[in-house]
Order: C-alpha cells, then structure tokens, then sequence
C-alpha cells in the first residue's frame, strides 16, 4: 500500500509563442513519500497532464527513483498547448505504484489551476488531407484535448474510417492556415500521430507503401530519360512489367516505356496513350549518381521491378532498365547522374554488374606522360570535371577522363580536387616546419590557408609545425590539423582543463603545471567557492594562470567542504526561470520561480544554476541535521522594535491633549502665512487662548508621576504655638501643586 502526501503544487504559464501560436507550462510538485523511492522497495511514477488548450505534449512523466529525502521535488513542462486564453484550467499531477508494472496502483492525485495565454496569432493553422486516388482534400484541426503534430508529406491512413478518411488509403497532408475562429474551432481533430494510424511513404508512388486506388493507375517510365515518368488511367493491365512503345492519342511515338501498376498512387496529371507496339526492350545500363536524396527509383535488371535505394552516400553504382529517378533531393543541391555503358551479367550468380571503369590522368602543364588508373573513388572527379592533386606527384595538376583501355593501370591517391587547371595550377602551398628541430620540413598542398603563421599539431605525426605559404613544393605530404597555437612557444606548452563540478561556471584553460592533479579535484586561490576537476587538453584558448589550493579526491568530497546554508531566493527578472542547486546531501534538486516570486525557504551547498544579476538571494544561516540525511533550516528569528508603538499623553486624555497640539499648531502655522505670505487670520480671537493651553500642558508634562514626596506647610514654622496663624498653619499644600 502506498501512503503518499502531496505538498506544493505550481504552473507557471509561458507567454504566447509567435511563431507557433503555442505556450507551455513548468512547474513543480512537492511529495512526502512518493512510490519510487530510493530504499523504499517501490517503484513507481508521477504523471503531469492536462486536457486545457489541446493537451499539448501531455502526459508528462516523471519515473523514479527518486531521491530518499523527506520532502521530494519534482519538475515538470508540458508544451505545444494552444494559446485561446482560456480560465480555469487543471494541470493533474497522478502517482502510481508500479511496484507490479502490469497493474499500476494510482495512490493519489493532485490539482493545479491555471489560465491558458493569451493567444498571439492572426492565423489558426490546420491540416489539409489530399487523397492520393481522388484528390479530394479534407481539413482537419490539430487538437482541441491533445495537440498532434504531423509533419508535411505523404502518409498511408491506417486507423478507423473517421471524416472522411478511409483506412488503407494514402494521403498527402500539408499546413494550411485560416483566419477564421469559426471555421478552425468547427474542424474535427486529426487522429493522433501514431504508428497505429499513419506509416509514412516517399509519395504517392511509393508502392510499397502506398495501396492501390479504385481505378488502376499506371505510370510510365522512359529507357533513356528523354521523358520523365507519367501517370496514365489508360488500361495497360496486359503490359504491366513489361515494355511497350507509346504515343499521345494520334501523336507521334514517345519511345519505349516501362510499365508500372501504381495502385497506389493519385495518378496526377494522368494522360490518355495508346499502345503503338510490343517490339521494344531497354538494356541493362550501369549508372552513377553523385548527390544526396530521399530515394532513387530504378528498373533492377535482377528482379525486372521499380525499386529503390537511398542516396546517402557520396556517390552510388546502379544496373537499371530505365533512367534513374531521383525523389526528395537536399534543398539547394541537383544530383549528377551519368552512364557508364551496359552492365555485364554474371551468368554463374545471375547478377548484373557495372563494368569496371577506366580513367586517364592528363597533367595540366603537359609535362608528364598520362597515368592509368581504375580506382573507382576516381569516377566522382571525372563526372564533376575536376582537377586534382595526387600523391608522389607534387605540383601536378591532373585531368580525369573516362577512357576505353587502360594500359598500364597504377594504383593513385588524390590529395585535393579543384574546379579546374588554372585554379590547380595557381594553388597556394606550404611549408611546415618543425619548431624543435629546424631541420625538419615537410610539404604540402592541402589547403592550409587558414593556418598561416600560426603553428599547428598534426594528427598523423607529433611535433609542433610552423605554416608558412612558399611558391613550390620539392613534395607532397597530406597534412591533417589537430589544433592551432599562435607560435612555437605556445604550442610547446601542456594545458589543463578545469571543469567546474557543478557546471555553472564557465571551464578554466591553464598553463599552469598540474600534473600532478590530473583526474583529481581542487580548489584554486581568489575562487574558493567553486571546486574544479583537472584534466589535460590541446586547446589554448585564453589560457592563463591559476594558483592551485587545496586538492580533493572527486568533487563530491569537495562539495562537502563547503556550509549548508538556509537560503531564499527571489526571481527579479522579467521572466520565469528554472533554478538548480545541490542539497545538503548532494543531491540535485530543481524549481521554477515566475518573475517577482520568491522560493521557500531551503538547505543548500551550492548553486548548479541561478542568475545572480537579477536574483535576490537572503541566507539564515547554517542548516543542520536533525536526523540522518534530514537537514532542516534554523528557526525563524522574527526582529522586534527597539521602541514600542503609541506615546504618553500626560495630565489629560488623548483626545485633549490631540486637540490642544493640533488646534495650537494650527495657529502657528496662520502666523507663518501671515509672515510669509501677508494672509491675515480672520478669526484669531482664540488664538491666545489654545496657545496658553498648549503651554499648559506641556509644563504639565514635565511632572514625574512616580516621584515620591511627603506633604510639607512651607509657610508655618515648627513649632507648637504656632496655632491657627494669618498663614494658614492649618492648611497642608501637596506635592506637584506649584
């Protein structure tokens, strides 16, 4: 049985996106005993959702195990909800024990109200659903509870028939937009994007994805490229897998075409033809294709069927009955496709292969004889027309054809390519030399123009080389950069990294020896505050000087060294933001603060992400550790007022005495008017009056109510024949009454 006990719960709502017209929520939960708890013999989970503004990205799960703290803080952010401004929203927060993974125990729940942002946009977008057979087009909104997002493309339909869409059909979805609320809050939701209900195709075309239409579609592909492939409802059902000569209705021929049963495509711009003969056959042709795309359909000489590959790699050998069509090439790129003659088929295996190529190498200058060579990695040069640099031949520039015979075949390696001979010919090289031993000198072509001056580390060889660009080359050496230093000096040095271990602050880079601390942690003089881990590295950037201090085995150990202090902190940006700290354990813990919040109270080793510009940080002290592994915050110290609040009104009430200051002040400040300003007092009969009353009181209020006196007759003298004289012997005068 699970026991658990919700604590705080926030939401804190991001504006409206401009771009997207979405918002997102973050917040956090805090829970006493959550299923999945380290040393708790449970497993379990926490699940944050909401059905408000689509759904967005909900559920939103967080799984154990959590930390085996008293208090456990768990994050969470929920995006791609819809901004309409909605009120009253719930974001849900549903733990389960899942101790038994095939029966999950939902232990409790929890609930957060927010309201929705504001929306941002002009324009709803919505999904536009094309059928590939009838081209008849459907609309569809992205989500009212739970927002789906289906990338433009074409995607075969395999859910339950739901507005129109059919299952097992093929569609092509794109984004649209509207500006009307009425139209968009009317659009039925687009099923969810799962593999349950969309397998995504090349195209329309793609059959092997993509099931046939109603009414059988045929597409059409030329041996020789001369026309791209087309799409006809004309009946070829007896020529499927075959080659037919065709023509336009009562036009002339079109060539030898391919014929393929494309029930699966929408048949667009769709043609009628006519069949102008059987007697025809396209050969085995080998083809090479430099450029990167989706696919490549070809006719496979092997099988006689429409297949295709992708083409991912620099360049690709295919055996095809028809022209190569390329499908989804990288924007701003235009594959080359080139042939190279027939393939030859091996009898023994039945495969059908490209015959091996034969390249001639013509020097630029026409110094040196042609070389020979089939290396195939040559055939890219060749297609593109460039010139290149070779290995064992340095300040040669080479032409690459394909030639019919080659004499003398010799094995080549290409340093650098070129456009052409002029650009081949004019190439800058350089010099690299060693900067221990000046002796040393190597050569080379590579392109090294961004290192001139500098000093480099070659992969393939120790050493630090100074670069320096000369006329010509005795050789030719490929050259490889690891890192660049500014000269020989800084090169020669060994450099260290120093991460900090909560990854705050920024790496250090030090010239300074630390050998000796190498896979330890430390802390260095003038930032004590932050532990570092050492290790070596090649680069240099901003390199300096650090003072090593006090080493530790592993961060942990050093982390503990620093106080766990009691901290607040209060977000004074503009903005939300998510903090990250150690606790007094180590562990991480996480919070969201929204702009002008403050957090409660917490324990804390050090800061692993905060913004010390805008945040207001208050400490209360140590923490201190009631129980193992429990740390608590010290008691709250409330100040009090050195001066208690009220005054004394003495001889009279409050209500009189008030009275008497205010009325008297009133006359003085008719008499600076009238000092001032010459405004005369059109009723200062009783001015006189509360001016002696103010007097009154104040020689009033000098008398000390606790001093002790005796009664005295100051004006009889002590003696007893006194007796009832003129003076009033017989009357008694009591203290404080001067």
């Amino acid at each position: 049985m699970c026991v658990v006990v919700p604590g705080s719960f926030t939401a804190v709502v991001s504006a409206c996106d401009p771009l997207t017209g979405l918002y997102s929520i973050t917040g956090q939960i805090s829970i006493v005993n959550p299923p999945g708890q380290l040393n708790s013999g449970t497993d379990g989970y926490v699940e944050f959702g909401t059905t408000c503004s689509g759904g967005g990205s909900s559920p939103y799960v967080a799984t154990g195990p959590f930390p085996d703290v008293a208090v456990v803080t768990i994050p969470y952010t929920i995006t791609g909800l819809i901004s309409n401004g909605v009120n009253g929203c719930i974001v849900s927060a549903l733990f389960y024990d899942n101790t038994n993974p095939t029966n999950p125990v939902l232990c409790t729940s929890a609930e957060i109200e927010f309201n929705a942002a504001e929306p941002c946009l002009i324009d709803f977008r919505y999904y536009e659903f094309t059928n590939c057979c009838t081209q008849d087009v459907l609309s569809f909104g992205p989500g009212k509870t739970t927002f789906v997002s289906i990338a433009p493309g074409t995607y075969l339909y395999t859910g339950p028939n739901y507005q129109g869409l059919e299952t097992n059909t093929c569609y092509t979805v794109s984004n649209a937009t509207t500006q009307d609320p009425t139209f968009f809050g009317n659009l039925p939701d687009v099923p969810p994007n799962s593999t349950a209900n969309y397998t995504e195709a090349v195209d329309c075309n793609d059959t092997a994805i993509c099931p046939g239409c109603d009414v059988p579609c045929y597409r059409l592909y030329s041996c020789d490229g001369t026309i791209p492939p087309f799409n006809t409802y004309t009946d070829l059902s007896a020529y499927v897998g075959e080659f037919v000569e065709v023509s336009l209705i009562g036009e002339p021929s079109l060539g030898c075409f391919y014929v393929q049963l494309t029930t699966t495509g929408s048949c667009a711009d769709a043609v009628e033809v006519e069949v102008i003969s059987q007697d025809c056959n396209c050969e085995c042709i080998c083809y090479t294709i430099i450029g990167e795309a989706k696919a490549v359909f070809y006719l496979n000489c092997e099988t006689g069927e429409i297949d295709n590959i992708p083409l991912n790699l620099p360049q690709i050998q295919i055996c095809s009955q028809v022209y190569p069509v390329i499908s989804g090439p990288i924007p701003g790129t235009i594959p080359v496709i080139t042939s190279s003659g027939p393939c030859e088929n091996d009898l023994t295996t039945g495969e059908w292969n490209c015959p091996p190529e034969c390249f001639v190498l013509t020097d630029c200058a026409g110094i040196l004889d042609p070389i020979y060579a089939t290396k195939p990695s040559l055939s890219p040069f060749a297609i593109l027309g460039q010139v290149v640099v070779l290995e064992n031949y340095p300040g040669t520039c080479w032409e690459i054809e394909d030639t019919a015979e080659c004499d003398c075949a010799i094995d080549v390696v290409v340093l650098q390519s070129y456009e052409d001979c002029p650009t081949c010919q004019n190439a800058p090289k350089y010099k690299l030399t060693n900067c221990d031993d000046q002796t040393l000198i190597v050569y080379t072509s590579t392109d090294l123009s961004a290192y001139v001056g500098q000093v480099i580390i070659r992969l393939d060889c120790p050493g630090c080389w100074y670069i320096e660009e000369i006329e010509d080359i005795p050789s030719d050496v490929p050259i490889t950069v690891d890192v660049a230093y500014v000269d020989c000096i800084e090169c020669a040095r060994d450099y260290y990294l120093l991460t900090d271990c909560t990854g705050y602050k920024a790496p250090i880079i030090t010239y300074t020896d630390l050998s000796q601390y190498v896979g330890s942690t430390i802390k260095i003089k003038y930032c004590p505050e932050t532990c570092w881990t050492v290790t070596t590295t090649l680069l240099a950037t901003n390199a300096g000087i650090v003072i090593p201090d006090v080493e530790y085995e592993d961060c942990e150990e050093c982390l503990l060294t620093f106080p766990c202090i009691c901290t607040t902190v209060r977000n004074d940006s503009t903005t939300s933001k998510e903090y990250e700290y150690y606790d007094c354990e180590l562990g991480v813990q996480t919070f969201i603060l929204a702009s002008g919040e403050t957090s409660e109270r917490f324990c804390i080793r050090t800061w692993a992400q905060y913004y010390p510009e805008t945040d207001y940080i208050v400490t209360f002290g140590n923490c201190s550790e009631t129980t193992p592994n429990i740390w608590e915050c010290p008691p709250i110290v409330y100040p009090r007022r050195s001066v208690q609040p009220g005054y004394n009104t003495p001889a009279c009430t409050i209500a009189k005495y008030e009275k008497i200051s205010c009325r008297s002040a009133d006359v003085y400040y008719k008499q600076v008017l009238y000092l001032r300003y010459g405004i005369s007092d059109c009723c200062p009969d009783e001015n006189d009056k509360w001016l002696i009353k103010k007097e009154l009181i104040d020689l009033d209020a000098l008398r000390d109510p606790n001093y002790e006196c005796t009664v005295v007759n100051p004006c009889c003298p002590n003696t007893p024949s006194c007796g009832n004289s003129s003076c009033g012997c017989t009357s008694t005068i009591p203290c404080n009454s001067h």
